[in-house]
């Protein structure tokens, strides 16, 4: 569900500018632009003190005049349980009547309900039939979610050209999810031409956004000279931003990077440092590569069961150089040795201290906003 709160004022504009002390007569006149004008203030707290019961009962009287906004918001409040108790099917019937008329966002939130099945029906198709209304409307994120209804063919016929269409849609409206999946479909000829040049135009307009999964892939796009020359400083830049965020894929590339010297000096210390952030996440490569630091001695202190643990931790989650390793440094370990490593592993991954594997996407993500 989207962010009730941040809801423009489109159609009550100038409802919306006039003095709040104005708002109050008018909406004690029982004009419902006024009062759902004065619920939209009380609700995010502007002119007046934030206060959501106040908020409820103004779009309430709105509502019930027939306001679409006030039906929203309405819709909302009990979607989320702000200042009510929760009620789903009271909210889906709310935001049904604005969604009946031709409000975008409750369209949109409309959708998102029959496609999780709150408050009405589980009904994909009804959900994508929605979507069309809100995006056909201009509404940015139903344009986003209804592109990846087609690329999945989830609800509607799969429909890859529709859904090139609507992700572009969505990305020339900012949504940095639609920009960073044309630039993967551009990137990796994912049913469009692949296009080298358009990939990086969507991946930098979400990088700089700072969606993680756009700065990753920007930064192998440079790294590795996708129709660009090779520039490891933009491929680090690009790539340590993703890391901070948490990126898997990106921590461990910054590593092998501080490895190998390419972009930045060569730290042992530091790539071990990313190596472990990735490692902790799942990663297989990351912790086999971790496995080797620590049977070679760089950047940390040399240490055959910690080598043993990581490159056990990374066979089982399927990484064939994580499972050679291991096989290897058990015919060379003290049988105490091995049996101090495996429980070291099984103890990480039973605590919560190692995720049990992390693989990267390989098709559009499937999420909602």
């Amino acid at each position: 569900m989207t962010d009730f709160r941040s809801r423009k004022i489109a159609n009550d504009a100038d409802m919306y500018n006039i003095p709040v002390s104005d708002l109050w007569v008018l909406a004690e006149q029982d004009v419902a632009s006024a009062q759902y004008a004065l619920g939209v203030i009380y609700d995010i707290g502007t002119a007046l003190a934030q206060d959501s019961g106040e908020a409820f009962k103004w779009f309430l009287k709105a509502a019930t005049k027939g306001h679409a906004g006030g039906q929203h918001s309405l819709g909302a409040m009990l979607y989320e349980g702000r200042a009510v108790v929760r009620d789903y099917e009271e909210a889906a019937e709310w935001i049904h009547r604005a969604a009946s008329q031709g409000d975008a966002l409750a369209q949109f939130n409309l959708a998102i309900m029959y496609f999780n099945g709150h408050g009405v029906s589980l009904d994909k198709q009804r959900a994508v039939e929605w979507y069309l209304k809100a995006a056909e409307l201009g509404q940015a994120n139903a344009q986003h979610n209804l592109a990846l209804a087609y690329h999945f063919g989830d609800g509607v016929a799969s429909n890859h050209s529709k859904a090139e269409v609507w992700f572009r849609k969505a990305a020339e409206q900012g949504i940095s999810d639609a920009q960073y999946n044309l630039g993967f479909m551009y990137r990796n000829g994912d049913f469009v031409p692949q296009n080298h040049k358009k990939a990086m135009y969507w991946y930098c307009k979400a990088a700089e956004q700072g969606h993680a999964k756009a700065q990753f892939n920007l930064s192998l796009m440079y790294s590795n000279g996708e129709g660009i020359p090779k520039n490891y400083d933009e491929a680090v830049n690009w790539c340590s931003q993703a890391a901070d965020q948490g990126e898997a894929g990106a921590q461990h590339n910054l590593a092998l990077n501080y490895c190998n010297g390419h972009g930045v000096p060569q730290d042992y210390e530091t790539a071990v440092y990313w190596f472990r952030l990735a490692a902790e996440q799942g990663l297989a490569s990351a912790q086999a590569d971790l496995g080797v630091m620590y049977e070679i001695g760089l950047g940390v202190e040399r240490n055959v069961v910690l080598s043993h643990m990581w490159s056990n931790i990374s066979g089982s989650n399927g990484s064939n150089m994580g499972a050679g390793n291991r096989d290897r440094l058990e015919k060379e370990m003290a049988s105490f040795q091995v049996a101090e490593a495996q429980k070291y592993a099984s103890e990480l991954v039973k605590n919560g201290y190692v995720r049990s594997g992390h693989r990267a996407q390989s098709v559009v993500p499937r999420t909602q906003p």
